[in-house]
């Protein structure tokens, strides 16, 4: 009976560190996105302030 429960533990603790690596991967890529929106933006405002 432990055995099983120790498989159950494994098994709970890798599918939560692979939701942690995916939120990880999907809270940097969702950091670029607005890093590189931000400086469209900014670009995009000076160009506008300039001309």
């Amino acid at each position: 009976m432990e055995y099983v429960l120790f498989m159950l533990g494994g098994l709970v603790s890798i599918t939560l560190l692979s939701i942690t690596i995916q939120l990880m991967r999907l809270e940097q890529r969702a950091r670029d996105f607005y890093r590189y929106t931000e400086n469209k933006i900014k670009l995009f405002f000076e160009n506008s302030s300039s001309s």
